[in-house]
């Protein structure tokens, strides 16, 4: 029976072959999956993934407009800018947070299946309801607070559904305000009102007044000594 010997370089070398594997796989499962396998294999769960996940796309999507907004709030720049954000990437791109941030909660849900999770896609569900409601509620507020022009709709809808003739904008009235224009009409009115209140009082005054001097002067004719009521004179009633 012949044996055969294998030299030095005629050894295969298999860890080598191995780790090239594992680096093509993880050229192939790209940033983030790597970055979820190395997130685990240091002892964090799905749970705290989903936690990261959701961090990052808020901040992706809010960080911007903050800054707009401080610009705005500190210099009176670029109010512009800020409307635009708010309508057209806020209005579009916040039900795609909170969709994936719901998504990952799931996940999350399902793969660990601990309590932790299932309290963290609880208080999640209120975090996200809360936001949402508050800029569908208040998104064209805003917008009309920075552009007295800017429709009548009542809610903030994605701008895509107008783009798409899927909703009409709704026009605003002429004498509607809204904003700083708004505030110093109501200081107006309800000066106004003040002003037709004191001058209304001070009629109804100037009438009693009337009358106690009518019905003083009616005391006084008839507590009055010198006068004399002749019978002759007194007409009966009919």
């Amino acid at each position: 029976m012949s044996s055969v010997e294998l030299t030095g370089d005629q050894v295969p070398s298999v860890k080598v072959d191995q780790d090239a594997s594992a680096l093509k796989d993880d050229d192939k499962k790209g940033y983030t999956r790597q970055l979820r396998d190395w997130w685990k294999q240091y002892g964090f769960s799905q749970h705290n993934w989903a936690w990261f996940v959701i961090a990052a796309a808020c901040d992706f999507l809010y960080s911007w407009q903050m800054g707009l907004f401080l610009i705005w709030k500190l210099f009176d720049w670029l109010p512009s800018w800020q409307k635009f954000y708010i309508e057209h990437i806020v209005s579009n791109l916040n039900w795609a947070v909170y969709g994936v941030g719901l998504w990952q909660m799931i996940v999350a849900v399902i793969d660990d299946n601990s309590w932790q999770a299932y309290v963290g896609l609880f208080l999640y569900c209120n975090f996200a309801w809360m936001f949402s409601y508050g800029e569908w509620r208040l998104g064209t507020d805003a917008l009309r607070y920075l552009d007295n022009d800017y429709y009548a709709d009542k809610r903030l809808y994605p701008s895509l559904l107008y783009l798409f003739g899927l909703m009409d904008h709704e026009d605003q009235p002429e004498d509607i305000k809204f904003g700083e224009d708004q505030e110093d009409d109501e200081d107006e009115d309800d000066y106004s009102d003040r002003k037709r209140k004191r001058s209304r009082k001070d009629s109804d005054d100037e009438d009693e007044d009337e009358d106690e001097e009518e019905d003083l002067d009616v005391e006084d004719l008839t507590n009055d000594d010198d006068f004399e009521f002749d019978d002759d004179e007194f007409i009966p009633a009919l």
